[in-house]
């Protein structure tokens, strides 16, 4: 199994609002390439719609410190400090 593979699994289950199965694959994936930002911040998504602010915060801050240019991440961090 890809890194790949699970994270697009982890896009459709969260696309179907199952934010905990979402959070599974995207945990799955990040085992296998831990340097991937787009995966913490699609995993923070999900601790988002689960109010689950400090998770998502935590891996909003690791895919900002792997690219900081990445801006869904720092739109992300945003609302987390607003909500």
């Amino acid at each position: 199994v890809r890194s790949q593979d699970l994270r697009n699994e982890g896009n459709a289950v969260f696309k179907q609002g199952k934010f905990g199965a979402a959070i599974a694959k995207y945990t799955e994936a990040i085992l296998l390439d831990p340097t991937n930002y787009v995966l913490y911040s699609n995993r923070a998504a999900c601790y988002n719609y689960l109010n689950a602010a400090d998770s998502a915060i935590t891996d909003l801050l690791k895919s900002i410190e792997l690219n900081e240019s990445f801006q869904p991440s720092w739109a992300r961090l945003g609302y987390c400090y607003l909500a």
